[in-house]
């Protein structure tokens, strides 16, 4: 889709509670977020990782 990954955080490099994928085109950029483990909350906020159990991969906020 014309988007360049611009940073990476995981396993890979040292980050044992989420993974984040930043990607960029133009002036836009994504950063998308997952937790490793249902468990791992700190930086996805109180309940990303319960929302994900129960309901799978998807959006769980936007900011503009």
């Amino acid at each position: 889709m014309g988007f360049e990954e611009v940073a990476y955080r995981g396993l890979e490099t040292g980050h044992r509670n989420a993974c984040t994928h930043v990607v960029k085109q133009g002036s836009i950029m994504f950063a998308f977020s997952s937790p490793l483990l249902p468990e791992s909350k700190p930086e996805l906020g109180q309940d990303m990782g319960e929302h994900m159990s129960k309901h799978g991969d998807g959006v769980k906020d936007v900011a503009f």
